[in-house]
């Protein structure tokens, strides 16, 4: 994937982060690229952290986008999928990642208290795992980093 369409699928997320923050929740966005298996199309799937409106600590961007996308679907896996994240993936969502063979992931802002693909733990590129997604951080990084700071600011 080239870089122009990497910040593009980035700054969609990046949105989607924005339209978090204005809910007041946790200003985290994703995006995911579906290949078609027929031909060269692809879905584009969007999603943002919603734990406060769905009152659930598993409603994660990551989560969210990873669901939508596989209830597109007829199977279990995303297989040949992208995603892209503003904040790197906790171990949950890595877990997801993981579960539904997504085949790289790129994040924006890295996250030392609980981020899971090579921050604080690496279950993403974890070699013990019979399935390791490309994983390429630091994409937007200051625009990521800089609405979760406002927001943890703003809630003090």
């Amino acid at each position: 994937m080239d870089k122009s369409t990497i910040y593009q699928y980035m700054r969609l997320a990046y949105e989607q982060a924005d339209l978090a923050l204005q809910e007041g929740e946790l200003p985290v966005g994703a995006v995911l690229i579906l290949p078609s298996e027929i031909d060269s199309s692809f879905k584009v799937f969007t999603a943002r952290n919603t734990t406060e409106a769905d009152g659930s600590a598993i409603k994660h961007a990551e989560m969210n986008v990873i669901a939508d996308a596989l209830s597109s679907i007829d199977g279990k896996y995303l297989s040949n999928s992208t995603i892209f994240i503003t904040l790197e993936p906790c171990a949950m969502c890595a877990g997801a990642i993981w579960a539904s063979k997504i085949k790289t992931v790129y994040f924006g802002a890295s996250d030392s208290d609980s981020g899971a693909a090579g921050s604080l733990f690496s279950i993403i590129p974890n070699r013990n795992l019979n399935h390791r997604p490309e994983v390429y951080g630091g994409i937007m990084e200051k625009e990521c980093r800089e609405i979760l700071q406002n927001f943890f600011r703003s809630k003090r």
